[in-house]
């Protein structure tokens, strides 16, 4: 399961860049659509998640002492998915020119407190183990 995920994070970061790629080649921004905006978008978050996933992952494998690698890995997928949906609404709302510094602080604050009772939870069934 841990190859797969690892694989997984490096295609969508090859997807989401080449993706990238070609949206910043071949599209006129003068003349984009709101699919566009879209496809940009996604292909960032897949970049953002991805790329974090892997890093975030080998950051823990190289400081863990004797933890479970799959926990890690586990962990990192879901913090690099909190980061890069923080991401995506950050880059939204400044693109609809809504995005001001409560906004952004309440946003932050939302994910934090959501991680932070994932982490919770995950302490609580560890324990009860």
């Amino acid at each position: 399961m841990k190859r797969l995920l690892l694989f997984l994070n490096i295609i969508s970061i090859v997807v989401g860049g080449s993706s990238l790629a070609y949206l910043l080649a071949y599209v006129d921004v003068t003349k984009v659509s709101y699919i566009y905006i879209g496809w940009f978008i996604v292909s960032f978050a897949l970049i953002v998640w991805g790329l974090f996933a892997i890093i975030l992952y080998l950051l823990r494998r190289m400081f863990a002492k004797k933890e479970q690698y799959d926990l890690l890995l586990i962990r990192s997928e879901r913090q690099a998915f909190l980061l890069s949906l923080l991401s995506v609404i950050h880059l939204s709302l400044q693109g609809f020119m809504i995005w001001n510094f409560f906004s952004a602080i309440f946003i932050t604050l939302i994910i934090v407190i959501l991680e932070s009772y994932f982490l919770n939870q995950e302490n609580d069934s560890i324990k009860v183990n």
